[in-house]
């Protein structure tokens, strides 16, 4: 049970945390990505990469450079820190 609530407490901070990143990216921030490919593609050329590098990586990278995606792994992030944490905690708990 104490995992469940633990799990229950882990939903509400991904739903926060969702809305959040959403908002974060598109609203507070709607340059953040392009900004990010920018700072990316000019660390691959200071590294000697070549073109090609640079546009398969920056195109590979891109699919995953958007709000949505952005904030479901905030969320798949946060739950998964929920139950170990969770797991961790009932442990000591049960021990006492």
């Amino acid at each position: 049970s104490q995992i469940a609530a633990g799990m229950l407490i882990s939903l509400v901070g991904a739903a926060i945390i969702f809305v959040g990143s959403y908002l974060f990216t598109t609203v507070a921030f709607p340059q953040y990505f392009e900004e990010i490919r920018t700072v990316g593609e000019r660390v691959l050329r200071e590294q000697g990469k070549s073109e090609e590098e640079i546009r398969t990586t920056m195109e590979l990278s891109a699919s995953m450079q958007t709000p949505f995606f952005n904030a479901i792994t905030g969320v798949i992030g946060t739950l998964m820190t929920g139950v170990i944490a969770s797991a961790i905690i009932a442990f000591f708990v049960r021990k006492k």
